[in-house]
């Protein structure tokens, strides 16, 4: 299947349509880096807020559990047991699975050194990562008490979501930008775009719409669920790994294939067409209504806008995939598809060549064959022939003796 375009063949643009295909280029990128931010965050976000569930919460799962294996029958006995004595059981439960994961990656590594015995340097990895997991927990517990808008005293967050999900982006974001300027790999400055554009959204949306808790998770993922999934479409067809009916290529000449094949782009580029049309009426809906999100406050726009935008995008490349087809081209096609090197064969009178040169080899294979088939006959018959005369040699000796 056809992949993004590497570094190298980016800078090798040439020709009436380099400057689109750069753009393109840098929009996938783009695409591509907010589709795996938006993945990675609904499953950070999820995470969090079933994390945040069980540290606020009065009870414990692991308290209630030692309950039922002591037998504890008495509520006060219980809550001490889920305050005091389950915290401090999780800890150790925590770092001795972090101490196990540790050294079950070290061994590898302390066999080839013969080093032998408990791995104490694993324990203070585990050790470190319990502490970083334990400082994140208590920075989304933490609450003090504020005087809200209207006098009463209430309890917020002292850092709330919003932050945190700031820190965690820099702390990814921040160390791949510094590599990725190092060691300028391919590609390198559509990264370093991709990641601004992500930080400039999550920022936005971030400090404007997300709540002080961690409840609002699940709306917003499905927001971005439906971004991920119409910005899924319009990857597919930039790199040629959208579905496609192949019946009618099969049949049509090698020479027809590439005007059958823009065919199918000019009639897939009118259907995203039609639904980029359609979801720009339920946007327009959705902007004079001034429908919101119930959690976050987020306006319905944010979410409906990825239809009409994404299919748009879709519906110029597979009409820039019919252009390039009917040149000879091979955008929005699978790098190793069958009927596009067919047609591409056909076009330049590969395919005769490519039979004639076929026949060739197996008539040469054929007689290399033979003439090896005929070369180990005449060595049989040599072996046969110098036994017979060895034999007699030996029968006339003996004669002679006797």
């Amino acid at each position: 299947m056809a992949t993004a375009a590497s570094g190298s063949e980016r800078e090798e643009r040439r020709g009436a349509f380099a400057l689109l295909r750069r753009a393109d280029d840098l929009l996938y990128s783009i695409e591509q880096t907010i589709v795996v931010t938006f993945l990675s965050a609904m499953t950070i976000m999820v995470f969090l807020d079933v994390v945040d569930r069980r540290l606020t919460s009065p009870d414990s799962k692991l308290g209630q559990l030692v309950g039922r294996l002591f037998g504890i029958t008495n509520e006060e006995t219980q809550q001490w047991v889920d305050a005091q004595l389950a915290p401090i059981l999780a800890a150790v439960l925590g770092i001795g699975l972090l101490w196990f994961g540790a050294s079950s990656i070290r061994r590898e590594g302390r066999e080839a050194r013969g080093e032998s015995g408990i791995d104490i340097r694993a324990l203070g990895y585990a050790v470190v990562v319990a502490a970083v997991l334990s400082g994140i927990g208590l920075l989304m517990t933490a609450q003090t008490e504020v005087v809200d808008e209207w006098g009463a005293t209430v309890m917020r967050r002292v850092f709330p979501s919003k932050y945190l999900y700031l820190l965690l982006y820099g702390a990814v974001v921040v160390p791949l930008s510094v590599q990725a300027v190092r060691k300028k790999p391919e590609g390198w400055q559509q990264r370093l775009v991709s990641f601004a554009v992500g930080g400039a959204l999550l920022a936005y949306f971030g400090l404007t719409y997300f709540p002080d808790e961690y409840s609002w998770s699940l709306e917003v993922s499905g927001i971005m669920l439906l971004w991920v999934g119409a910005l899924g479409a319009s990857i597919c067809a930039y790199a040629g790994k959208h579905i496609r009916l192949e019946a009618l290529q099969k049949v049509v000449p090698p020479k027809a294939r590439r005007w059958v094949i823009a065919l199918g782009f000019v009639v897939s580029a009118l259907f995203a067409a039609i639904l980029s049309v359609l979801g720009y009426g339920n946007l327009e809906n959705s902007i004079q209504t001034e429908m919101i999100f119930e959690q976050t406050a987020i306006p319905d726009w944010v979410a409906t806008s990825a239809i009409p935008i994404a299919f748009a995008l879709t519906a110029m490349r597979f009409f820039a995939g019919a252009v390039s087809a009917m040149l000879g081209g091979e955008y929005g096609v699978a790098l190793g598809d069958e009927d596009l090197q067919a047609a591409a064969a056909a076009a330049s009178g590969g395919d005769d060549s490519g039979s004639d040169g076929d026949s060739g080899a197996d008539g040469d294979s054929g007689a290399d064959d033979d003439s090896g088939s005929d070369d180990s006959g005449q060595g049989q018959g040599q072996g046969h022939d110098s036994a017979d005369s060895d034999a007699t040699a030996s029968s006339d000796s003996k004669g002679e003796e006797e």
